[in-house]
């Protein structure tokens, strides 16, 4: 029917449209359903629940189709509700798989950030790691480790003489590390003549740490007496005693420690020599420091 000019298309009732018009939406779902399947053979468990329904919906829909249409539309319609059951069977039978590909990536993107917490060297970020935790009773964030460098020896901010006990030990050392920490650095050098092969055994035996940090510091003696002991936990039960320095205040320990033997790894008494040091900046600023000699190197952190 043409309508005349000025008029407006006839409305067609929906039962009388024809056949392909009234299955549009039924095919259509199909369709959707199926597209979805196949972009997210890779994807969430999500996008797989929602395919599933969508399939199931129009496999309902296409039944429905055949219960309504007239006879010309029921080999359509039940075309479209077969290929939305073949489109459920599918999603249901590959959903667990998809399932399982999302725990593997997630499980692979869990590694590489953890992977990417240490950027170097995984024995030197052992090292310190295990220092920090032994001697100093502490756990550090560790941005980046490696051996002992120039660069990293300048970030570990000590008094002078921690600096050239630090210098003197990594010469004479059988293995030097060094480590960039979260608002700190640190360098650990083990080894006197014979190396055990075991971290514990070897910084337990004859080693030397260095350690600084930057944080707010107190303007008095006692309270950066207290900060520091809070700073290195492990330390708390050494008798110290004010040691001089050019700028802020200073405390050493001497004595003798439960150690290691690194030739009959068997446990004894170390010499140890502590040096620890609190130094203020600007702006209620500054670091706290500790350099730890044992055994061999202990001699070397005071003069």
């Amino acid at each position: 029917m043409v309508p005349r000019q000025g008029e407006a298309f006839p409305h067609i009732p929906h039962h009388n449209q024809p056949a392909w018009r009234r299955l549009r939406p039924y095919i259509a779902l199909a369709v959707l359903g199926a597209a979805m399947w196949a972009c997210d053979t890779g994807g969430a468990a999500g996008p797989v629940g929602t395919a599933q329904a969508l399939a199931q919906t129009a496999e309902a829909a296409g039944g429905t189709a055949v219960a309504n249409f007239p006879p010309t539309a029921t080999a359509l319609a039940a075309t479209a509700q077969a290929a939305a059951a073949t489109l459920a069977a599918q999603v249901t039978q590959s959903a667990p798989t998809l399932e399982a590909a999302v725990t593997q990536v997630g499980d692979a993107a869990a590694t590489a950030r953890a992977a990417a917490t240490v950027v170097g060297d995984d024995e030197a970020a052992a090292v310190i790691r295990q220092y920090a935790l032994e001697v100093l009773g502490l756990e550090v964030e560790i941005i980046r480790a490696g051996g002992l460098t120039a660069d990293i020896e300048r970030q570990v901010e000590l008094p002078e003489d921690g600096e050239e006990a630090q210098e003197a030990t990594a010469n004479v050392a059988a293995q030097s590390y060094g480590a960039v920490l979260r608002d700190g650095a640190a360098s650990v050098s083990y080894g006197s003549g014979t190396v055990a092969g075991d971290i514990s055994v070897d910084i337990n035996a004859s080693s030397l740490g260095a350690f600084s940090f930057q944080m707010a510091v107190p303007n008095n003696q006692a309270d950066a007496l207290t900060l520091a002991l809070q700073t290195f936990p492990a330390l708390a039960g050494r008798s110290f005693t004010p040691f001089p320095v050019n700028r802020g205040w200073a405390w050493v320990a001497l004595g003798n420690v439960p150690g290691m033997d690194a030739q009959t790894l068997q446990a004894t008494l170390v010499a140890e020599e502590v040096l620890l040091a609190v130094t203020p900046a600007a702006l209620g600023r500054g670091v706290v420091s500790v350099v730890v000699g044992k055994g061999e190197f202990a001699a070397d952190v005071v003069p």
